[in-house]
């Protein structure tokens, strides 16, 4: 007897309930680096550039680890939202994470 092969349908997440996600993702964020930046607050105003790539590597790194153990950021699991693959929806692998949360976050934050 041949056994069915199971087809996952996904949808996928709309704008608003992205955007709620994103919220918290800032909030907790926020939270983080307020006391890392506690003692230096004219950090930001004297060396803004790297202030952006510190802020960079911090949301980096927290989408990163999100997306690859938990399938999502805090945000994203709270409002039931997952990062799977699109074919299998799988949990996605450790490139397709690297590459989705450093070169597509730092394409994303080029002006058009």
């Amino acid at each position: 007897m041949e056994k069915a092969q199971e087809t996952y349908v996904w949808t996928p997440a709309g704008f608003w309930i992205r955007a709620a996600a994103l919220v918290i993702d800032s909030i907790v964020i926020s939270l983080i680096l307020a006391p890392a930046t506690r003692g230096m607050p004219s950090y930001k105003d004297e060396h803004p550039v790297a202030f952006f790539f510190i802020s960079f590597f911090f949301w980096g790194l927290y989408g990163a680890l999100g997306n690859l153990f938990f399938q999502g950021s805090l945000g994203k699991k709270l409002l039931g939202l997952k990062i799977v693959d699109q074919y299998e929806g799988r949990k996605v692998g450790f490139w397709i994470v690297f590459f989705r949360d450093s070169v597509g976050r730092f394409v994303s934050t080029i002006p058009l």
